[in-house]
């Protein structure tokens, strides 16, 4: 269901922003699935497939990935207008 909902919410970003860089509907997708799927995580109730500091390994590689997404979705923008202006 959430990913349902994300394709959905995907599409509509992609009709309604103008300019929009190469990747970047695929890096918005990474980190709202990251986000997703670390939210989903706590209420699985599965404890047993170990983790750090009542996280999940899951949940740990969702935090890394939606790091570096977010990271990619400011750097980019800046570094595209920087190619742009050359």
């Amino acid at each position: 269901v959430f990913d349902f909902a994300l394709f959905f919410v995907l599409i509509y970003l992609v009709r309604k922003k103008k300019n929009i860089f190469e990747g970047e509907v695929g890096i918005w997708y990474l980190a709202a699935y990251s986000f997703g799927r670390f939210v989903i995580e706590f209420f699985r109730g599965d404890l047993i497939r170990g983790g750090i500091n009542g996280l999940s390994t899951s949940q740990i590689i969702s935090l890394i990935m939606g790091t570096v997404c977010i990271g990619l979705l400011v750097y980019l923008p800046k570094r595209q207008k920087k190619l742009q202006n050359k």
